[in-house]
């Protein structure tokens, strides 16, 4: 909705119209028409939007790594308290979670054990292992000592310490081989069940991360609001909800904006740091000042129309306690005044799509070409070069021209 405000001096526009008369040929001041002056002319845009904090946060469900398709609310903060950070303002029902956790516990408790068995174990196989290698060692030595005595034995006796020194060899390689193997056995077996024990504990900590995540905590000082979807009706304990549903948002209500649809049409009409006056619809007697911060430069257009509208937010200036978020309101912005050739709304008149108006000549009326610039209420901002160029101000007594 558009609000007009015109501001013309009677006597001086007339003194502008007389001076322009004389300034152009008498032909062409017959063709003006007679309601045509130089005036200014200001817009009120009105538009509506809706108030939204400037820091805010929401807290979802949470979404945890278990499986759990919903989730039993068991304590909700009310909405309107204000709450400090670290706050507990919500709280799911963590008997399963708690119960997982500490099976978990006993479990990695139980592994870690076993890890702990299975390094001892391995400790006493590599001894053993090493005492038989000690002992081989010490046969293939002795086999060695009594070919040592060949020129006092007998060909039989040679021949008899020949094969048991083949043999103390033949068993040494045997025991280094095995022994080998069954090291990497033994430490195969070990990191088995470290990477379990390890896997479990992460089992733990993830069902204690969850079972912590079920208390909801404020992430910043402010007041308390619900963003549950309507659908979900008023939340209570032992309400089941989903996970990634939005709960509940904390905001801070010292600082508020206003979020508003502009259409390109007005968006000429709003100056710079535009000052503006934000009435809320649920409290008609709240009137807020507030000022122009941004507008998004990327511009929307609904479906199936042409017209683009910006996103324009506004910062108000005074707080109150009423002005809530999600709070329809209705602005108001006055523009600057512009000055141009001014003619009433009845006399300016339109053929396929061309504005005109009807204009005296020495031989009756004729049409007169003019482009509309804009409008507000009864009059019309035209623009035209047979109406010329905007009158000049005459120069006070004593001024220089």
């Amino acid at each position: 909705m558009l609000a007009a405000a015109l501001a013309v001096g009677v006597p001086a526009l007339a003194g502008c119209a007389r001076r322009a008369a004389t300034a152009r040929s008498p032909a062409a001041a017959a063709s003006i028409a007679p309601r045509a002056h130089w005036g200014t002319i200001a817009r009120t845009v009105r538009i509506t939007g809706r108030i939204v904090p400037a820091r805010s946060a929401v807290l979802l469900v949470p979404q945890l790594n278990q499986r759990f398709a919903r989730l039993t609310l068991s304590y909700l903060a009310p909405a309107g308290i204000h709450v400090q950070r670290g706050q507990v303002v919500a709280a799911f029902d963590r008997t399963q979670l708690q119960d997982a956790a500490a099976d978990a516990a006993a479990e990695y408790r139980g592994l870690t054990s076993q890890v702990r068995e299975t390094v001892a174990k391995n400790a006493a196989q590599a001894a053993q292992r090493a005492v038989a290698l000690r002992q081989a060692l010490s046969a293939q030595g002795h086999a060695r000592l009594e070919l040592e005595k060949r020129p006092v034995l007998t060909a039989l006796q040679i021949a008899t310490d020949q094969v048991q020194l083949a043999d103390a060899t033949a068993h040494v390689r045997a025991l280094r081989a095995a022994d080998a193997w069954l090291a990497k056995e033994a430490a195969a077996k070990l990191h088995a069940a470290r990477l379990q024990r390890d896997q479990q504990r992460i089992l733990w900590r993830r069902a204690e991360a969850d079972s912590r995540e079920l208390v909801l905590r404020a992430p910043m000082a402010g007041m308390l609001a619900s963003a549950l979807p309507p659908y979900y009706g008023k939340p209570a304990p032992g309400t089941p909800l989903y996970s990634g549903v939005p709960l509940l948002r904390v905001f801070d209500p010292r600082h508020m904006l206003v979020r508003a649809r502009l259409s390109e049409m007005d968006l000429a009409w709003v100056p710079p740091h535009a000052r503006v006056r934000v009435r809320v619809d649920a409290y008609p007697g709240l009137v807020l000042p507030a000022h122009l911060l941004r507008i998004n430069p990327i511009a929307v257009s609904p479906m199936f129309t042409s017209i683009h509208n910006f996103t324009a937010t506004f910062v108000l200036d005074r707080n109150d306690p009423r002005a809530l978020p999600d709070l329809n309101a209705s602005l108001a912005i006055a523009s600057r005044p512009r000055a141009g050739w001014l003619l009433p709304r009845r006399d300016v008149h339109y053929f396929h799509g061309q504005a005109f108006v009807w204009a005296s000549a020495p031989r009756g009326r004729r049409r007169r070409p003019v482009q509309v610039v804009t409008f507000a209420g009864p009059w019309i901002q035209v623009r035209a070069p047979w109406l010329g160029p905007a009158p000049r101000r005459r120069p006070a007594d004593g001024a220089r021209p």
